[in-house]
């Protein structure tokens, strides 16, 4: 009788054995217990995060035209997750009115490591008495793809009354 519970015994175990690797694998986790795939996004992100406008002077032109001249300053931080290498050519635009004032290229002064603050000074002018925004725009950085360029810009617009009680106007 030893003989024939044998190959019972054995049959009954490979049949436990066998449900029990199913049941683990139709388990699944709930969404929430899942953990997401890491991904790491090595690029740098430009976040214009200021800009501010000081009256530097008035003027008077020839033809009598008052002439508001400021010193405006951006200021950026490298929100990404990849330093900016030193003497990496930074390339941004200034308007005035929509209107392009001028290209600006500078390079990197050091390396703009990520969480890095650095500004940006402009002189421009405007005609005293003109509804006059500033938008400064951060374009690219050579030879290097940015993360995301939703944050590459800021604009300010002059209120001249505040702007002449030497109060440092700031977006």
């Amino acid at each position: 009788m030893k003989k024939s519970i044998v190959p019972v015994f054995i049959f009954i175990l490979l049949a436990s054995i066998s449900l029990g690797i199913l049941a683990q694998k139709s388990q699944e986790l709930p969404t929430q217990m899942q953990v997401p795939p890491t991904r790491i996004i090595l690029c740098p992100d430009i976040n214009v995060i200021s800009l501010t406008a000081k009256l530097t002077k008035t003027s008077v032109s020839a033809d009598g035209t008052q002439w508001d001249h400021l010193r405006l300053e951006a200021t950026m931080q490298n929100d990404g997750g990849m330093a900016i290498p030193n003497g990496t050519m930074l390339q941004s635009k200034l308007y005035r009115n929509e209107t392009s004032l001028f290209y600006v290229g500078n390079p990197a002064n050091g390396v703009k490591g990520p969480g890095s603050r650095w500004t940006q000074g402009l002189d421009v002018f405007f005609r005293h008495g003109v509804k006059t925004t500033f938008t400064y725009v951060f374009v690219n950085i050579r030879d290097m793809k940015e993360c995301k360029t939703t944050n590459n810009q800021a604009a300010i617009t002059i209120n001249e009354t505040a702007l002449h009680a030497n109060v440092i106007l700031r977006r």
